[in-house]
């Protein structure tokens, strides 16, 4: 599966760039690391006088599973994913509100969970 979802996340991230045509100084990129397989879409550039620098979005396909540390996205990479033909329970989606606790084991949700 991970071969699979290497490709799946490569095409999904890669298909968002060159969308910013509102934003003549701003350009996205991805970054692939296949032997940590962890995947970036970053967004570089000017807007006005302040330079930008920010991750979009950022996976990583850890145990099988895809993880959406950050996720930038109007809509939501997720819906992407699912559309690449990603089951839900195989994406994890990481919160800040969902830290370790006491109380909770991991601080992890599954699409299908949400």
């Amino acid at each position: 599966m991970t071969l699979l979802y290497r490709t799946i996340i490569e095409q999904v991230l890669t298909r968002h760039i060159g969308a910013l045509k509102d934003y003549p100084g701003l350009h996205d990129k991805t970054v692939f690391d296949r032997q940590s397989d962890s995947y970036l879409l970053l967004r570089e550039g000017w807007e006005n006088s302040r330079r930008v620098h920010a991750v979009v979005v950022h996976l990583e396909i850890i145990e099988g599973k895809i993880w959406v540390q950050e996720d930038w996205i109007e809509h939501g990479i997720t819906a992407e994913l699912e559309e690449a033909g990603v089951p839900k329970t195989d994406i994890v989606r990481f919160s800040v509100s969902l830290r370790p606790s006491p109380h909770r084991v991991c601080g992890r949700l599954t699409a299908a969970e949400m």
